[in-house]
């Protein structure tokens, strides 16, 4: 059987389409993510920006734009459409992408996630927080530590994922025979696509391959299980292949990589929208999650709603004094204290993000989640 489910959650809708009752493929959509594809709103032209035209929307987000009408001038306006989201990268944040608005359209609001996937004619579920938790029960918290390790395991062999400016790399790796390893790795890669909403220049790099025709069978494989459209190179003979995909927004392995502390701190409010009990809901956790929590009281507010319980922040302390970085026990860089650098600040709060960092106390739930102490399970 063949599925949605949708749980529009405190700060970031989430959905996933589930196959026989796995998830086979994932859509994200966080309040932060600035313009969504298929918005059409007036835009007014910057200037160049080297081969693209900067365009600025009315409220002040900068855009790019490859189709610049001729003879535009600075400062006049014209209608656009935003046809790929703002995309985070390791050191910055590439600007959302848009296109002169098809003649005759008028301004209107992107598509959200619940009219994308109505469109499809698959049934959709509904989630909400005080039902039992379906997306888990599906694999999601698997699905977050294969974007945060960026390895998915499958039989006789293992996936690696990671994310360059340029690309998304994918390297198949295992022990079976090289033929029968990139056969079932054409399998993995597909699926991988759909459930981290990999989309854009893709690079796989599969085992060196006996010869040609065995290059040619886990090609057509992989064209097969990719799911349309896309383009794709034949594998050469060292086993490279790329592929292109539609690219909308950024992946669930960008987001997590590239936007630890986002991620982690909406985990934890998924977490706390869940938590059963009375008296204050207590928030610990990475004071960078902490201060990114506090900087936005309209998620506490909406979390309030929610539960009808207050929430309290609670940062954890981090001693650093005379101690070097706890991740690598380098010495540690006052910009990035208590670590040595942003890498190792962001290993960091990943640890507190899939919750191998853990602080003492008694939990609310039934598994220490960073959401404690006094709000306990009533009788």
């Amino acid at each position: 059987m063949t599925c949605w489910l949708i749980e529009d959650g405190i700060g970031e809708t989430r959905a996933v389409r589930l196959v026989d009752g796995h998830i086979a493929e994932t859509r994200i959509s966080r309040d932060e993510d600035g313009p969504q594809p298929g918005l059409i709103t007036p835009a007014r032209y910057v200037g160049p920006n080297g081969r693209m035209a900067q365009m600025t929307l009315p409220d002040g987000t900068a855009v790019l734009m490859a189709d610049r009408p001729k003879g535009i001038s600075e400062g006049a306006t014209i209608l656009v459409e935003i046809t790929r989201a703002a995309i985070p990268e390791r050191h910055r944040v590439k600007h959302a992408r848009a296109r002169t608005a098809p003649d005759g359209t008028t301004p209107r609001a992107a598509p959200t996630i619940l009219d994308q996937i109505s469109a499809t004619g698959l049934p959709v579920q509904i989630l909400r927080a005080h039902e039992a938790d379906a997306l888990e029960q599906a694999g999601w918290s698997e699905l977050l530590d294969e974007a945060r390790t960026g390895v998915i395991p499958f039989t006789g062999g293992a996936l690696e994922m990671d994310v360059t400016a340029a690309m998304t790399l994918l390297d198949v790796d295992g022990d079976l025979t090289p033929t029968a390893l990139a056969l079932a790795g054409a399998q993995a890669v597909a699926s991988a696509l759909s459930r981290h909403q990999i989309g854009g220049n893709i690079g796989i790099d599969f085992p060196t391959l006996p010869d040609r025709a065995a290059r040619q069978s886990v090609a057509q494989l992989l064209a097969y299980q990719v799911p349309q459209p896309h383009e794709s190179t034949a594998i050469n003979g060292f086993g490279f292949a790329q592929i292109i995909r539609p690219r909308t927004g950024p992946s669930l392995l960008e987001r997590i990589r590239y936007a630890p502390i986002a991620s982690a701190a909406i985990a934890l409010l998924r977490r706390a929208e869940r938590a059963m009990g009375t008296g204050p809901i207590h928030l610990s956790g990475h004071p960078d999650v902490m201060d990114w929590l506090s900087a936005r009281p309209a998620l506490l507010d909406m979390l309030r709603q929610q539960t009808e319980h207050p929430a309290v922040i609670q940062p954890v302390a981090l001693q650093t004094a005379h101690r070097p970085s706890p991740v690598c026990r380098k010495p540690v860089v006052q910009q990035y204290r208590p670590f040595c650098s942003r890498g190792c600040r962001d290993r960091d709060l990943l640890g507190w993000f899939d919750e191998s960092n853990r602080i003492p106390g008694r939990p609310a739930a039934d598994e220490g989640d960073g959401i404690s102490s006094e709000h306990t399970d009533q009788d």
